[in-house]
């Protein structure tokens, strides 16, 4: 994949009169994913809490709050055509978990945990942007774009079971992401603009594997061992799904050469 995102720049580059510009983009701000199946999921884990015993506390804090960053490297196929790829990373912020939770290793147990969890996407993406100055000699444009490729997500995990030291597991997948972008943009100089964006990604991963074995001493229980490719499933056994798709409001700077 990564070869194919280079080859796809290497080709663009030289395919490209040599007149054509090349814009190198930097963006980014404020980012929010709905995370309906990993909210659902640690909501469930709660009111299971609250039935297994009347003395719980558990307490969930539902988040999809986060921030974004691009980079965008292109070429002009024409005057209003740009053609190029993205990447960057998506951040959500953490939230966190605290109660009993059955945790399901062999026998099931129940246990008090405290754990926070973080979720990271790296996109990889091709695509094509449509410029449109607003008049002949206006230094304003609008632009818009549609990227489309693959992405790798990860979801951190920090966890203590029973007051135990926390134990980091980190579950990573990937899959297909998209992007739909519009931006007003604003020439500076020739060579420097600067844009406000907005836009929706699509990036709804599964099937997240533990990315390597970790362990702890857990008070009352012994080693307590969450092994490498463990999935990151409920406790019926369905992969829990990690939707990263949402908007994305933000601002940035372009370099043209």
């Amino acid at each position: 994949m990564r070869k194919f995102y280079l080859f796809t720049v290497i080709a663009l580059v030289f395919a490209c009169p040599s007149f054509a510009e090349i814009r190198i983009g930097v963006s980014g701000g404020y980012s929010y994913s709905s995370l309906d199946s990993l909210n659902s999921y640690w909501e469930t884990i709660k009111t299971d809490a609250a039935a297994y015993t009347t003395t719980s506390n558990a307490d969930w804090k539902a988040y999809g709050n986060g921030l974004f960053g691009n980079i965008d490297i292109g070429v002009n196929l024409n005057t209003n055509i740009l053609a190029g790829i993205r990447t960057g990373l998506q951040y959500i912020f953490p939230s966190t978990y605290t109660g009993f939770r059955l945790v399901n290793v062999p026998p099931p147990n129940w246990m008090y945990t405290e754990t926070s969890i973080d979720n990271y996407l790296i996109p990889i993406m091709a695509g094509l942007n449509m410029y449109l100055p607003l008049g002949s000699e206006s230094v304003v444009a609008v632009n818009v774009g549609a990227y489309a490729g693959w992405g790798l997500a990860y979801c951190a995990q920090s966890t203590k079971y029973n007051d135990s030291s926390a134990l980091l597991a980190i579950y990573g997948t990937n899959g297909f992401v998209a992007d739909l972008t519009a931006a007003i943009e604003f020439r500076l100089l020739k060579l420097l603009s600067v844009n406000l964006n907005c836009g929706y990604r699509f990036a709804k991963m599964t099937n997240f594997k533990n990315v390597e074995s970790v362990s702890a001493t857990v008070p009352g229980y012994g080693l307590y061992i969450i092994p490498s490719n463990d999935p990151f499933n409920d406790n019926s056994g369905k992969p829990v799904d990690v939707d990263f798709s949402g908007i994305n409001i933000g601002a940035g700077v372009n370099l043209m050469f």
